[in-house]
């Protein structure tokens, strides 16, 4: 997916090896690349509202993302899937 040179990102990478970065943008978009390709493995709309921080769990395998849309969402790292969607924080 082509980004717009605007877009503002927080993105982090991950911690297994550093061979993927995580990116949340302004508009609420989560996209995931290859640091070796370059690729965007995957983007999608995962928040209503800006995302304001991105992480990797330890092992690589999870990663969250918190919106000023009052939700954190859990995702699997390998596929894309949002695991679970936590509702209501106050503050990121």
């Amino acid at each position: 997916a082509g980004v717009d040179e605007d877009t503002q990102f927080q993105l982090v990478l991950d911690s297994r090896g550093g061979d993927l970065v995580l990116g949340g943008d302004a508009g609420g978009a989560v996209r995931q690349w290859s640091v070796d390709t370059g690729e965007c493995i995957f983007s999608f709309e995962a928040h209503r509202d800006m995302v304001m921080s991105v992480s990797f769990s330890p092992d690589g395998e999870l990663a969250i993302t918190g919106s000023f849309d009052a939700t954190a969402r859990l995702w699997s790292a390998g596929s894309g899937e949002c695991l679970r969607a936590l509702r209501g924080h106050r503050h990121i």
